[in-house]
Parts: C-alpha cells; sequence; structure tokens
C-alpha cells in the first residue's frame, strides 16, 4: 500500500528527482521494514535510490518491472537479498505522469 501511494504522489507524477529522493528517503526511516527503495525510468535503469545504485543496475528484465510497466503491482516471491543476506520481497508499482501514461516504476524490497 505504501508503494503505490508514494508511486501516485505529484513528486513522481512531475519526475522531480528531487523531490522523489526526499521522499523516499522519510518512507524509508519511517517504515524499518523497508530495505530500500528506488524509482526507475521506462527502460529500466534506476534513476533514484536510496542506497547506491548505477546504470548498469538495468531491471527491465526483471518480472517485477515488466508488471508494473504494464500497469500492474506485482509482489516477488520471498528471496535472499544480496545487501542484507535476509529473506526479502520486491514490491513494485507503475509510475504515471500527470496525463495517466507510464513514465517508469517504484519498486522496493521489503524485510521479511
Amino acid at each position: 500500500k505504501v508503494v503505490i501511494q508514494l508511486a501516485d504522489t505529484t513528486a513522481f507524477a512531475n519526475a522531480n528527482l528531487g523531490e522523489i529522493e526526499v521522499l523516499m528517503k522519510e518512507t524509508v526511516a519511517k517504515h524499518n521494514y523497508m530495505e530500500l527503495l528506488a524509482y526507475v525510468d521506462s527502460r529500466g535503469i534506476p534513476k533514484v535510490a536510496t542506497v547506491d545504485v548505477t546504470k548498469a543496475d538495468d531491471v527491465s528484465h526483471r518480472d517485477y518491472f515488466k508488471a508494473a510497466m504494464k500497469g500492474d503491482f506485482f509482489l516477488t516471491e520471498p528471496y535472499i537479498s544480496t545487501d542484507t543476506d535476509d529473506f526479502c520481497i520486491t514490491a513494485a508499482a507503475p509510475v504515471r505522469d500527470a496525463s495517466g501514461s507510464i513514465t517508469g516504476i517504484l519498486l522496493a524490497d521489503i524485510k521479511l
């Protein structure tokens, strides 16, 4: 629910990376079960994240990216995080601009 609500904010609709970064950091600080949040563009390239990522971290091949780009909310099966070695899931939601077009996704890794 948090991921969907965050993806629907005007910061994401306007692709304001500075505001997006602030919102994501505040959200992770408030919800200690979140390992990370990342805003990913329509090509699968992370633009802003709460952990260090690079353009090499292309997620366009991931099922969660493909589903969210089609307009669906997606949850992965549990897996072991490469960052923490703990179990987590990834939640992904589409990000839409003011006209309703999907411009990317918001993903969250959630600790179990």
